[in-house]
């Protein structure tokens, strides 16, 4: 039986790829930080109405850096999800909705590099350790 750490979200698609660890403070009781991005994710799948496949979410350091992912990335605190999708149509899609039920997240868009968009929640991490780190920030790669 699979193993959700919330609804639509296996723990297998979340866990670091690398270790199979989950974020450190996410032992125990996740905590709101993480229910919202969870909660949000719940309902953005719910108005796509399909499976959404999860290519990242934590990364622990090591990790992070073997794939080039930035040096203070979200995805190390957990707090971000890559949504692997199968066209730039579905990605253009997606993000509509997204922004629709949830513009509040920091969203990048990748259709030129990818066929992905990544979402996260790194404005609740205090202290901000960038300026791009506030409610609403979008990029396109």
């Amino acid at each position: 039986m699979p193993d959700y750490i919330s609804p639509y979200i296996l723990k297998s698609e979340y866990a670091c790829k690398c270790c199979g660890k989950l974020p450190p403070m996410f032992e125990g009781d996740p905590g709101s930080v993480y229910t919202d991005l969870f909660d949000d994710f719940s309902i953005i799948r719910n108005e796509w109405g399909k499976p959404i496949p999860i290519s990242s979410g934590y990364r622990c350091p090591k990790y992070n850096k073997l794939i080039g992912g930035s040096l203070l990335s979200v995805h190390m605190f957990g707090l971000a999800l890559d949504m692997d999708l199968s066209t730039g149509g579905e990605v253009d899609s997606l993000d509509a909705i997204i922004e629709e039920v949830a513009p509040h997240l920091r969203r990048g868009k990748y259709v030129d590099t990818g066929t992905f968009i990544h979402i996260d929640c790194g404005y609740e991490i205090y202290p901000r350790v960038s300026n791009s780190w506030k409610q609403g920030v979008r990029w396109y790669g």
